[in-house]
């Protein structure tokens, strides 16, 4: 297929920037799939992550080290995985300009992910303050001096604004990822840029991203003479 017209197409002269663009998102989709497998060992294995004792006055819930280690994975493999597709759109918008403001809100995911992640501290401690002085009450009512209420209260605050923040970076990187569609002509970005909107679909598109960013890159590298490449 050929690129459309009207837009920065890849030359000879684009080669190298080109190559290493396809290389970072390639990467970023095989982390994306690793992501992925992190997040079903989470679902699959979630009775083991966490402690419930239940006693005549109520239950309380303590998280397994597992749930850290698992969480900690999981949010070092999506920070990689952003600064992967950051480095592919900071790569190409020299040579084509329809990169630079995802390569900008690419930034935006990352400073989301982590306002989020700082958020759920907080969060889940006061989550466990709170299953305690529930436990211990001699009903079902919140007693107003918990402890755990105001650290949840800043926890979700912080998971709000870093989730508002992150998801305009999503959008950005994946208009990024439909716009590699657009430069080399194939719609296997475009629709695995759909894919990763949807939950579990997700999976499929990092595959669909990975194979496409694989042959278009395999021909970007086999250029050589001057002339518009054929993709």
């Amino acid at each position: 297929m050929y690129p459309p017209p009207g837009y920065p197409q890849p030359t000879p002269t684009t080669r190298d920037a080109d190559r290493e663009a396809l290389t970072y998102l390639l990467w970023a989709a095989i982390i994306w799939l690793c992501s992925g497998a992190v997040t079903l060992v989470l679902l699959a294995g979630t009775a083991a992550l966490y402690t419930v004792d239940t006693t005549t006055s109520g239950s309380t819930f303590v998280f397994h080290p597992l749930f850290y280690v698992v969480a900690v994975a999981s949010g070092a493999l999506s920070i990689v995985q952003v600064l992967l597709l950051r480095g592919s759109f900071h790569r190409l918008a020299p040579v084509d300009p329809r990169f630079s403001t995802p390569s900008t809100l690419a930034l935006l995911l990352i400073a989301g992910f982590v306002i989020v992640l700082l958020g759920l501290v907080p969060l889940l401690q006061g989550a466990q303050s709170i299953t305690g002085c529930i436990a211990s009450s001699n009903n079902t009512t919140l007693p107003a001096s918990c402890g755990g209420i105001g650290q949840a209260l800043i926890g979700i605050v912080l998971v709000l604004v870093g989730g508002i923040i992150a998801l305009i970076g999503y959008i950005g990187c994946l208009l990024g990822i439909w716009r590699f569609g657009s430069r080399y002509g194939n719609d296997l970005f475009k629709v695995g840029a759909i894919l990763l909107i949807f939950p579990l679909l997700n999976v499929v598109g990092a595959i669909l991203i990975l194979v496409g960013a694989s042959s278009v890159r395999a021909r970007v590298e086999a250029m050589g003479t001057p002339g518009p490449p054929r993709f």
